[in-house]
């Protein structure tokens, strides 16, 4: 069977190049719901053998918020390729310690539970499992009940890390090649292929994974009264932090973007979130306490309450961070500020803006500093004579960007 090899620099053996490009060019030629391949593929495929068993699925996200929600069209595929099938009764337990961000991906798929640590997990002794794991940190198969050698079987699991996930190329006429290079739009084609069959009519045309919740209004209205909104105004929701200090703007910059928005669109409301760290939480509020513009409100919000929030949004402006990805993966468009210009950590909605020297940054793989310190120089990283941070981004970029989408 065809194994996750490439990534980057890393090239697909010839003979299974050759095998892949057969394939994508036979899924474009299909209908949903077609299985195009030739019959000894079905008759081999793991993955569908394997699912057709199994009573309970079980998918362990990574720790990190964007890892996880980049990775959320596995459960997509699934379902959908469940219900082109005619598959009832499946389980499915989604593992992730953001898990009240995801709650309402059971309007995709009503069987599905959510837990925040592999360790609450608890399988009826009938259940039959399957384990995609998706976390490079987990290894200890014997929590879920599982033994050593399960590992290793494909009938039982599916491990894959990010960078597992093939970029697909597919010529469609002499010069014109298409591409699945972003990692939500690599999933939806890798399991393509897995299963052997079309699952989506035009992946480019998905642009929302994780829907509405369904007491979106309820919880609306309990937003603007708290925040003291108005329902009248458009909102950009800004969320400043980041695990990594040297990817987040400086207050000054965010005090300059604000002011050139505010004053080139006096009819928008924008809510700054503010951050669980107390040391950043004062770092940046103290910033928009500063402004005192009226149209500005800050607060701490819930992830429970995150879903409501960015689809109450027109737009939200991150750095190159979790809420950013989870922002556009709801169907609301992102700015990011980046380091570097990856295409492949995108959602469909990001709009990056990107440092100065971002391709050199990637070619040189360069690293953030993940610690915090408390001075101007912690917003960035590298040697002194070298410096680098998205505060280098200038305002007036970002604010060019944030207006074209409002």
């Amino acid at each position: 069977m065809l194994e996750s090899k490439i990534i980057f620099e890393k090239v697909l053996e010839s003979k299974e190049q050759a095998l892949r490009l057969h394939y994508n060019r036979l899924l474009e030629s299909a209908k949903v719901g077609d299985k195009p391949f030739d019959e000894k593929f079905y008759q081999e495929a793991h993955l569908s053998h394997a699912l057709s068993q199994v009573t309970n699925i079980i998918i362990v996200l990574g720790d990190h918020i964007g890892d996880a929600t980049l990775e959320l069209p596995i459960i997509t595929s699934l379902a959908t390729y469940f219900r082109l099938n005619s598959i009832e009764g499946k389980k499915m337990t989604l593992i992730s310690p953001h898990k009240d961000l995801f709650e309402s991906l059971r309007t995709i798929y009503p069987e599905l539970d959510l837990i925040d640590k592999v360790e609450s997990f608890n399988s009826s002794p009938n259940d039959k499992l399957f384990c995609f794991n998706l976390n490079r940190k987990f290894h200890d198969y014997s929590i879920l009940g599982m033994d050593a050698a399960d590992e290793q079987d494909p009938m039982k699991v599916f491990r894959h890390d990010c960078q597992d996930w093939i970029k697909e190329e597919i010529p469609i006429q002499p010069g014109v090649i298409k591409k699945y290079d972003m990692l939500p739009m690599r999933i939806m084609r890798n399991m393509e292929i897995l299963f052997g069959q079309k699952l989506y009519e035009d992946i480019y045309g998905v642009r929302e994974f994780i829907p509405k919740e369904n007491n979106f209004e309820e919880q609306k209205k309990i937003l603007i009264k708290r925040f003291n909104l108005d329902i009248n105004k458009p909102l950009i929701t800004i969320s400043p932090a980041s695990s990594a200090q040297g990817k987040e703007y400086m207050p000054e910059r965010w005090e300059s973007l604000i002011s050139i928005i505010c004053e080139s669109r006096p009819d928008i409301q924008i809510f700054f979130i503010d951050d669980p760290d107390e040391r950043k939480r004062v770092l940046y509020g103290d910033m928009i306490d500063r402004l005192k513009r009226d149209n500005i409100r800050r607060g701490s919000v819930a992830f429970s309450e995150m879903n409501t929030l960015m689809r109450m949004s027109r737009l939200s402006v991150t750095p190159d961070t979790g809420l950013g990805h989870y922002s556009s993966m709801c169907g609301t468009p992102n700015v990011m500020l980046g380091l570097s210009n990856s295409v492949f950590w995108s959602g469909p909605n990001t709009f990056r803006v990107t440092h100065p020297y971002a391709r050199e940054m990637i070619r040189k793989h360069a690293l953030v500093d993940l610690s915090f310190k408390d001075s101007k120089n912690s917003f960035y990283y590298g040697e002194t004579e070298n410096e680098r941070g998205a505060s280098d981004i200038s305002p007036e970029r970002v604010a060019e960007r944030v207006l074209q989408i409002i």
